[in-house]
């Protein structure tokens, strides 16, 4: 997870960046209904106040809730790395059960042609088969209440995120942190309502800008 610096030392830089703010405030709504939101004019969005998941489903909480940023495509993707503080394969087992990443087949081939065998475990291509992004996302859909699907994909999710630069990515990387980190900026439903186009990125953002703020 990526942490923002956004100490400021002047009294004087604090009042230009809040007048930034204040002036670059945005909503989009759909049905009628309005939601702010809050970001600065930073090189990268940065989160202000209060979670942008609050902000974008309208259900703000008495209290103040601490948000957490997620891990990006590529962390999600790597078997050999972390998640969390655990490893990736056991982060993907606790939210979406066991071999939803993949089951390791030594019988696979990585880089140039070489067989996985029995100690690369830390080779995404020598996982095979696991949860898809139509299982995952029209499964979340459903849980979500929403008959409004997005564009369908019938890959593996482990497929998907890498590479890691297309939409489809950057949506499964943040439907993956919604389930894993309870309070991730971004909500399951609010990833499902980026997916099928109810909900638009602030700011004029395009989807991979917006997430890409978010890990």
């Amino acid at each position: 997870m990526k942490s923002e610096n956004t100490k400021l030392v002047k009294v004087d830089e604090g009042k230009v960046l809040k007048d930034s703010v204040d002036t670059s405030r945005r909503s989009f709504a759909k049905g009628g209904v309005v939601t702010p939101i809050l970001m600065t004019l930073a090189s990268k969005p940065v989160f202000a106040v209060q979670c942008m998941s609050e902000q974008m489903s309208g259900t703000h909480s008495n209290g103040t809730e601490s948000c957490v940023t997620g891990d990006s495509p590529g962390g999600w993707a790597n078997p050999g790395g972390t998640i969390g503080g655990v490893s990736t394969i056991q982060a993907w087992t606790s939210i979406l059960g066991a071999d939803s990443y993949g089951v390791y087949t030594s019988t696979n081939h990585y880089g140039n042609n070489r067989s996985c065998g029995i100690d690369h475990t830390e080779k995404a291509a020598c996982y095979s088969g696991g949860i898809t992004f139509n299982e995952l996302f029209n499964g979340q859909a459903a849980i979500c209440g929403v008959s409004e699907l997005g564009a369908q994909n019938s890959a593996t999710v482990r497929d998907i995120l890498l590479p890691a630069g297309t939409a489809a990515a950057h949506l499964a990387a943040a439907m993956l942190n919604a389930l894993y980190f309870p309070n991730y900026v971004v909500k399951r439903c609010d990833v499902i309502a980026l997916w099928n186009g109810s909900k638009l990125p602030p700011n004029n953002l395009s989807i991979n800008e917006f997430l890409d703020s978010t890990w």
